[in-house]
């Protein structure tokens, strides 16, 4: 199948939203809540053009597979709506809670490098880098954040 304009569409809107994801992870670490909070409503925007590929998918014809893990995708920049901006629920500092939501947040991006692949191979490895680099930000986060329990518990 040819790539269409919401396959570009996806693609594009994978790659900026683990980049936001990125760069809230390295503004985690800088302790800029002011970058945080513009990155984190800029990741939460980034549902409406996925939105809009539902749409455009199921006006083309997709596989019934691929209305599924774009629908997950949907309901994940929902729930991070409702428990970040709405409901301001703190579930990270659950142990529980947020092993669930890292649950959640991984089978969200194995779902969209699985749609990128599927779109052709070329957008499945840039979408695939894009997470990598979310992984990198997320070392370089809880590096920053160990670094910073060994200053502290030296202090004490």
């Amino acid at each position: 199948m040819a790539v269409n304009a919401f396959d570009i569409l996806f693609v594009i809107t994978a790659i900026l939203a683990n980049l936001c994801v990125s760069a809230i992870y390295v503004s985690d670490r800088h302790n800029s809540m002011n970058f945080i909070r513009k990155f984190g409503i800029t990741f939460l925007s980034l549902g409406l053009p996925m939105i809009a590929v539902l749409i455009g998918y199921t006006i083309t014809g997709y596989d019934w597979w691929i209305y599924v893990l774009l629908s997950y995708t949907i309901v994940f920049f929902i729930v991070q709506l409702l428990l970040d901006y709405i409901l301001k629920i703190q579930f990270r500092e659950n142990t529980v809670q947020h092993v669930v939501y890292i649950i959640f947040f991984y089978i969200f991006q194995a779902g969209m490098i699985i749609i990128a692949f599927n779109i052709n191979d070329t957008c499945g490895y840039a979408v695939s880098i894009s997470f990598w680099i979310l992984l990198a930000a997320l070392i370089y986060l809880l590096i920053g954040k160990g670094k910073n329990r060994n200053l502290q518990n030296k202090t004490l």
